[in-house]
Protein backbone atom coordinates (compact mmCIF):
# COMPACT_ATOMS: atom_id res chain seq x y z
CA UNK A 1 0.00 0.00 0.00
CA UNK A 2 3.03 2.34 1.42
CA UNK A 3 5.00 1.17 -2.12
CA UNK A 4 1.66 2.40 -4.62
CA UNK A 5 1.05 5.73 -2.72
CA UNK A 6 5.10 6.57 -2.96
CA UNK A 7 4.84 5.55 -6.79
CA UNK A 8 1.86 7.72 -7.33
CA UNK A 9 3.78 10.85 -5.48
CA UNK A 10 5.89 10.19 -8.17
CA UNK A 11 3.92 10.14 -11.19
CA UNK A 12 2.25 13.10 -9.54
CA UNK A 13 5.60 14.67 -9.50
CA UNK A 14 7.07 13.77 -12.94
CA UNK A 15 3.64 14.87 -14.46
CA UNK A 16 3.70 17.98 -12.43
CA UNK A 17 7.50 18.81 -14.13
CA UNK A 18 6.29 17.83 -17.19
CA UNK A 19 3.45 19.93 -17.82
CA UNK A 20 5.62 23.23 -16.16
CA UNK A 21 7.80 22.18 -19.16
CA UNK A 22 5.13 22.24 -21.71
CA UNK A 23 3.88 25.81 -20.54
CA UNK A 24 7.73 27.03 -20.82
CA UNK A 25 7.82 25.72 -24.57
CA UNK A 26 4.04 26.59 -25.41
CA UNK A 27 5.44 30.01 -24.07
CA UNK A 28 9.40 30.51 -25.06
CA UNK A 29 8.23 33.64 -27.12
CA UNK A 30 6.82 35.84 -24.91
CA UNK A 31 8.78 35.12 -21.87
CA UNK A 32 11.95 35.29 -24.12
CA UNK A 33 10.78 38.94 -25.53
CA UNK A 34 9.74 40.15 -22.08
CA UNK A 35 12.80 39.27 -20.81
CA UNK A 36 14.88 41.06 -23.54
CA UNK A 37 12.55 43.72 -23.29
CA UNK A 38 13.59 44.04 -19.60
CA UNK A 39 17.08 44.02 -20.65
CA UNK A 40 16.91 46.91 -22.65
CA UNK A 41 14.27 48.82 -20.06
CA UNK A 42 17.44 48.18 -17.47
CA UNK A 43 19.90 49.42 -20.28
CA UNK A 44 17.32 52.32 -20.62
CA UNK A 45 17.72 53.19 -17.19
CA UNK A 46 21.11 52.86 -16.90
CA UNK A 47 21.51 55.38 -19.51
CA UNK A 48 18.75 57.97 -18.70
CA UNK A 49 19.39 58.05 -14.68
CA UNK A 50 21.63 60.36 -13.10
CA UNK A 51 24.56 59.53 -11.77
CA UNK A 52 25.38 59.28 -8.30
CA UNK A 53 29.31 59.82 -7.01
CA UNK A 54 30.27 58.75 -3.56
CA UNK A 55 33.59 59.70 -2.28
CA UNK A 56 34.45 60.32 2.19
CA UNK A 57 36.96 62.66 3.95
CA UNK A 58 38.52 61.86 7.02
CA UNK A 59 38.53 64.40 9.94
CA UNK A 60 40.31 64.28 13.25
CA UNK A 61 38.29 65.77 15.48
CA UNK A 62 37.27 67.14 19.24
CA UNK A 63 33.97 67.45 21.58
CA UNK A 64 32.43 64.82 19.28
CA UNK A 65 30.63 61.80 20.38
CA UNK A 66 28.07 59.06 19.16
CA UNK A 67 25.22 60.96 20.59
CA UNK A 68 25.84 64.21 18.47
CA UNK A 69 27.09 62.87 15.73
CA UNK A 70 23.44 60.80 15.86
CA UNK A 71 21.78 63.95 15.88
CA UNK A 72 23.91 65.43 13.69
CA UNK A 73 23.39 62.84 11.18
CA UNK A 74 19.73 62.38 11.61
CA UNK A 75 19.51 66.51 10.91
CA UNK A 76 21.01 66.52 7.51
CA UNK A 77 19.10 63.50 6.22
CA UNK A 78 15.75 64.94 7.07
CA UNK A 79 16.69 68.36 5.57
CA UNK A 80 17.62 66.13 2.64
CA UNK A 81 15.01 64.29 1.99
CA UNK A 82 13.08 67.26 2.25
CA UNK A 83 14.78 68.99 -0.48
CA UNK A 84 15.54 71.81 1.98
CA UNK A 85 18.68 73.04 -0.41
CA UNK A 86 18.50 76.31 1.80
CA UNK A 87 19.15 75.28 4.99
CA UNK A 88 21.59 72.94 3.94
CA UNK A 89 23.20 75.69 1.91
CA UNK A 90 23.46 77.24 5.02
CA UNK A 91 24.81 74.66 7.21
CA UNK A 92 27.51 73.91 4.89
CA UNK A 93 28.14 77.41 3.28
CA UNK A 94 27.68 76.88 -0.03
CA UNK A 95 25.53 77.32 -3.15
CA UNK A 96 21.72 76.14 -3.02
CA UNK A 97 22.55 74.73 -6.32
CA UNK A 98 25.11 72.91 -5.37
CA UNK A 99 23.24 71.82 -1.99
CA UNK A 100 20.43 70.42 -4.34
CA UNK A 101 23.37 67.66 -5.61
CA UNK A 102 23.94 66.32 -1.89
CA UNK A 103 22.30 62.80 -1.58
CA UNK A 104 23.23 61.99 1.30
CA UNK A 105 25.41 62.64 4.23
CA UNK A 106 26.73 60.23 6.66
CA UNK A 107 29.65 60.90 9.73
CA UNK A 108 30.81 57.64 11.85
CA UNK A 109 33.43 56.91 13.79
CA UNK A 110 36.23 55.76 12.28
CA UNK A 111 37.04 53.05 15.60
CA UNK A 112 34.78 51.85 17.90
CA UNK A 113 36.83 53.67 20.68
CA UNK A 114 36.14 56.85 19.32
CA UNK A 115 33.88 57.68 22.54
CA UNK A 116 36.01 56.44 24.87
CA UNK A 117 38.94 58.69 24.26
CA UNK A 118 39.12 62.37 25.84
CA UNK A 119 41.03 64.60 23.73
CA UNK A 120 40.12 63.31 19.93
CA UNK A 121 39.28 60.61 18.08
CA UNK A 122 38.97 60.28 13.89
CA UNK A 123 35.86 59.99 12.04
CA UNK A 124 35.22 59.48 8.30
CA UNK A 125 32.44 61.56 6.48
CA UNK A 126 30.70 59.70 3.28
CA UNK A 127 28.97 62.13 1.09
CA UNK A 128 26.43 61.01 -1.91
CA UNK A 129 26.10 63.68 -4.84
CA UNK A 130 25.00 64.16 -8.34
CA UNK A 131 27.73 66.33 -8.77
CA UNK A 132 31.56 64.93 -9.19
CA UNK A 133 33.28 68.67 -9.41
CA UNK A 134 32.63 70.47 -5.92
CA UNK A 135 34.63 67.93 -3.76
CA UNK A 136 36.72 70.78 -2.61
CA UNK A 137 34.15 72.98 -1.90
CA UNK A 138 32.57 70.65 -0.05
CA UNK A 139 35.12 69.66 1.92
CA UNK A 140 35.53 73.23 3.24
CA UNK A 141 31.46 72.77 3.88
CA UNK A 142 32.11 69.95 5.75
CA UNK A 143 34.51 72.12 8.10
CA UNK A 144 32.61 75.31 8.73
CA UNK A 145 29.31 73.09 9.45
CA UNK A 146 31.58 70.99 12.22
CA UNK A 147 33.19 73.70 13.47
CA UNK A 148 30.05 76.27 13.68
CA UNK A 149 28.43 73.60 15.81
CA UNK A 150 27.08 75.80 18.52
CA UNK A 151 27.98 72.66 21.02
CA UNK A 152 31.28 71.87 19.91
CA UNK A 153 32.11 76.01 19.10
CA UNK A 154 31.62 76.61 23.20
CA UNK A 155 33.65 73.62 24.21
CA UNK A 156 36.72 74.81 22.27
CA UNK A 157 36.30 78.20 23.35
CA UNK A 158 36.47 76.54 26.90
CA UNK A 159 39.38 74.18 26.16
CA UNK A 160 41.30 77.16 24.85
CA UNK A 161 40.46 79.24 27.59
CA UNK A 162 41.95 76.52 30.08
CA UNK A 163 45.00 75.79 27.82
CA UNK A 164 45.98 79.63 28.42
CA UNK A 165 45.50 79.64 32.03
CA UNK A 166 47.65 76.68 32.52
CA UNK A 167 50.29 78.04 30.14
CA UNK A 168 50.14 81.40 32.11
CA UNK A 169 50.75 79.52 35.61
CA UNK A 170 53.16 77.71 33.88
CA UNK A 171 54.84 80.99 32.75
CA UNK A 172 54.98 82.47 36.48
CA UNK A 173 56.35 78.89 37.92
CA UNK A 174 59.34 79.32 35.43
CA UNK A 175 59.58 82.86 36.03
CA UNK A 176 60.10 81.89 39.64
CA UNK A 177 62.06 79.24 39.07
CA UNK A 178 64.45 81.16 36.72
CA UNK A 179 64.95 83.86 39.56
CA UNK A 180 66.14 81.40 41.74
CA UNK A 181 68.34 79.65 39.32
CA UNK A 182 70.03 83.22 39.62
CA UNK A 183 70.09 83.58 42.60
CA UNK A 184 72.07 80.25 43.19
CA UNK A 185 74.53 81.58 40.13
CA UNK A 186 75.09 83.88 42.55
CA UNK A 187 75.34 82.30 45.77
CA UNK A 188 77.96 79.90 44.34
CA UNK A 189 79.87 83.07 42.86
CA UNK A 190 80.49 84.34 46.63
CA UNK A 191 82.87 81.68 47.73
CA UNK A 192 82.66 78.61 49.35
CA UNK A 193 81.42 80.11 52.74
CA UNK A 194 78.03 80.32 51.54
CA UNK A 195 75.80 77.86 52.77
CA UNK A 196 73.50 76.10 49.49
CA UNK A 197 70.11 74.65 50.94
CA UNK A 198 69.09 73.44 47.42
CA UNK A 199 70.56 71.47 45.00
CA UNK A 200 71.09 73.22 41.52
CA UNK A 201 70.73 70.23 39.44
CA UNK A 202 67.11 69.60 41.17
CA UNK A 203 66.21 73.23 40.02
CA UNK A 204 67.16 72.64 36.13
CA UNK A 205 65.21 69.58 36.10
CA UNK A 206 62.26 70.94 37.49
CA UNK A 207 62.95 73.90 34.78
CA UNK A 208 63.47 71.64 32.49
CA UNK A 209 60.09 69.84 33.08
CA UNK A 210 57.77 72.62 33.05
CA UNK A 211 59.83 74.78 29.74
CA UNK A 212 58.49 71.05 28.09
CA UNK A 213 54.73 70.78 29.65
CA UNK A 214 54.40 74.57 28.30
CA UNK A 215 55.45 73.28 25.20
CA UNK A 216 53.10 70.40 24.92
CA UNK A 217 49.94 72.83 25.74
CA UNK A 218 51.29 75.52 23.26
CA UNK A 219 50.91 72.78 20.55
CA UNK A 220 48.22 71.53 21.91
CA UNK A 221 46.49 75.59 22.06
CA UNK A 222 47.66 75.79 18.35
CA UNK A 223 45.90 72.05 17.31
CA UNK A 224 42.35 73.31 19.56
CA UNK A 225 39.89 72.65 16.67
CA UNK A 226 36.79 71.19 16.26
CA UNK A 227 38.04 69.49 13.42
CA UNK A 228 41.30 68.75 11.34
CA UNK A 229 41.20 67.17 8.08
CA UNK A 230 43.33 64.19 7.79
CA UNK A 231 42.10 62.54 4.23
CA UNK A 232 40.80 64.48 1.81
CA UNK A 233 37.91 63.87 -0.61
CA UNK A 234 38.86 61.65 -3.37
CA UNK A 235 37.54 62.29 -7.15
CA UNK A 236 36.32 58.62 -8.48
CA UNK A 237 35.08 58.54 -12.06
CA UNK A 238 32.73 55.77 -11.41
CA UNK A 239 28.89 56.67 -10.14
CA UNK A 240 27.81 54.29 -7.39
CA UNK A 241 24.57 54.32 -9.34
CA UNK A 242 23.27 53.52 -11.04
CA UNK A 243 25.79 50.24 -12.24
CA UNK A 244 25.45 48.94 -15.75
CA UNK A 245 25.07 45.15 -14.94
CA UNK A 246 22.29 45.49 -11.68
CA UNK A 247 20.43 47.62 -13.65
CA UNK A 248 20.51 45.48 -16.69
CA UNK A 249 20.31 42.29 -14.61
CA UNK A 250 17.36 43.65 -12.41
CA UNK A 251 15.77 44.14 -15.76
CA UNK A 252 16.08 41.01 -16.89
CA UNK A 253 15.16 39.43 -14.11
CA UNK A 254 11.83 41.41 -14.32
CA UNK A 255 10.89 40.76 -17.65
CA UNK A 256 11.95 36.96 -16.99
CA UNK A 257 9.59 36.99 -13.99
CA UNK A 258 6.74 39.25 -15.95
CA UNK A 259 6.86 36.56 -18.58
CA UNK A 260 6.69 33.50 -16.29
CA UNK A 261 3.53 35.14 -14.87
CA UNK A 262 1.64 35.68 -17.71
CA UNK A 263 3.02 31.75 -19.18
CA UNK A 264 1.28 30.33 -15.86
CA UNK A 265 -1.91 32.65 -16.13
CA UNK A 266 -2.27 31.75 -19.62
CA UNK A 267 -2.39 28.01 -18.34
CA UNK A 268 -4.47 28.58 -15.40
CA UNK A 269 -7.14 30.12 -17.84
CA UNK A 270 -7.07 26.98 -20.07
CA UNK A 271 -7.44 24.76 -16.74
CA UNK A 272 -10.12 26.82 -15.36
CA UNK A 273 -12.37 26.73 -18.56
CA UNK A 274 -11.63 22.66 -18.86
CA UNK A 275 -12.82 22.33 -15.51
CA UNK A 276 -16.06 24.26 -16.43
CA UNK A 277 -16.85 22.36 -19.21
CA UNK A 278 -16.56 19.36 -17.71
CA UNK A 279 -18.25 20.22 -14.89
CA UNK A 280 -20.85 22.09 -16.50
Amino acid sequence: MEMAEKENDEIDLTELLVRIKNVLFKNKITITLLTLVGLLLGFGYYSLKPPVYESEVVVRAAILNQALIEVINDNLTQLIKENNHKALADRFNISVEFSGEIKSVEIRPADKLADKRLDYAFYVVKVESGSNDHWSELEQGVFYYLSNNPYVKRRIELKAKQYKDFIDKLDFEISQIDTLKKNLYKSQSLGKDNVIMMNPGEVYTALLELIQQKQRLEEDLAFNQAIEVVEDFDTYKRPVSPKLGISIAVGGLLGLFAGLLIAFGRQLVVYIKQYERTHS
